[in-house]
């Protein structure tokens, strides 16, 4: 575990529960890693270094990490390939990714605010599986496909662009 990361040696990113076995997330999930072919390249961590895409994790109790990817990870697997095919989405298939996107933003500000705190109202996990209906008429998804590296950068198309001023935008 990376030293950015020791605060959550014993306490789920996701539910916040101490004392319990961790397991490792990947921040990416693998299936991204694969198609983005970042297990070659690599990608900045937090440390600003280049690391192998699959040794960017965050630990996550049993459960949390089951959760996440039973309810989020492997729809969300076949959400990309729907939109990569050119279909649309339904309005629930845009809230399971607005759900992913939150996890994923989640799992990094856990990560680098070892002292804070996600949400006053809910604990990660409890954000992205359990209902948003209060705010769901509010919520707005755009989607852009970038199927090639833009130069100069050597980017590769994967990641998250948030704007930090605005919670939950990316």
């Amino acid at each position: 575990m990376s030293s950015e990361l020791k605060h959550l040696k014993d306490r789920c990113a996701g539910c916040e529960r101490s004392g319990r076995p961790m397991t490792k997330e990947h921040f990416f999930p693998e299936w991204l890693i694969l198609k983005t072919r970042t297990h070659q390249t690599g990608i900045k961590w937090h440390t600003k270094r280049r690391v192998s895409a699959l040794a960017a994790t965050v630990p996550l109790c049993a459960d949390c990490n089951r959760e996440f990817g039973s309810d989020l990870e492997a729809p969300v697997a076949a959400l990309f390939e729907q939109i990569e095919a050119g279909q649309g989405l339904s309005d629930n298939d845009a809230e399971l990714l607005v759900r992913w996107l939150w996890k994923m933003k989640g799992l990094s500000w856990i990560a680098t605010n070892p002292q804070g705190k996600y949400t006053r109202a809910a604990k990660l996990r409890e954000r992205v599986l359990y209902p948003i209906n209060q705010i769901r008429p509010n919520l707005v998804l755009a989607l852009c496909l970038i199927r090639t590296n833009i130069p100069p950068s050597g980017e590769q198309p994967m990641g998250i662009d948030a704007d930090t001023e605005h919670d939950a935008m990316f």
